[in-house]
């Protein structure tokens, strides 16, 4: 492929490489600080993460949500950040 200076393949490769060892360390530093969370444990009426939560608005079906962390959301999979304003209630 020629130069190496004048090689935009080997540029972006060489940029990608960085930028999957940037996520390589930082999924490092999510295991590594990750704690376990029991979803059976406490009372079954308060809400907490790990926990599936019902809510039904006056005159509409009822939504059930998954409580998670903040790595985990998804809103379009009905996972509700601990963290979000909904989610802190």
């Amino acid at each position: 492929m020629g130069d190496l200076s004048e090689n935009a393949d080997y540029h972006k490769a060489k940029e990608d490489q960085g930028f999957l060892e940037g996520r390589i360390q930082e999924l490092e530093h999510l295991l590594r600080n990750a704690i376990i969370v029991a979803n059976d444990s406490g009372p079954k009426n308060i809400v907490a993460v790990g926990r599936h939560v019902t809510v039904q608005e006056e005159d509409f079906e009822p939504e059930v949500f998954h409580m998670v962390g903040a790595q985990e959301a998804d809103p379009r999979a009905s996972k509700i950040s601990n963290e979000s304003p909904s989610g802190r209630r």
